[in-house]
């Protein structure tokens, strides 16, 4: 019991970590920045799998820090058509 609370308290620490790193207008730019970095528009293909794992690496990353931060691919779409509103 005293594991699983100390594990949960892990998990909250980190999600308010990556909250604080990515909130805001400049974390928004940053996720969107990464987005594109990471493939999270497009397909990771490649006809090299060498480059084709990289980019999913990438990808996972991505897709790591949405999880910490309760969001998906949708959330950071509208927040880019907010910005050009």
């Amino acid at each position: 019991m005293r594991q699983q609370h100390n594990e949960d308290q892990i998990l909250r620490d980190l999600k308010a970590a990556y909250t604080a790193a990515f909130e805001g207008a400049l974390g928004k730019v940053l996720l969107d920045d990464l987005a594109h970095f990471c493939y999270a528009y497009s397909t990771t293909e490649s006809e090299d799998p060498n480059i084709m794992q990289r980019r999913e690496g990438r990808r996972q990353v991505f897709l790591k820090i949405m999880a910490m931060l309760d969001l998906d691919l949708n959330d950071i779409l509208n927040h880019q058509e907010e910005d050009y509103d």
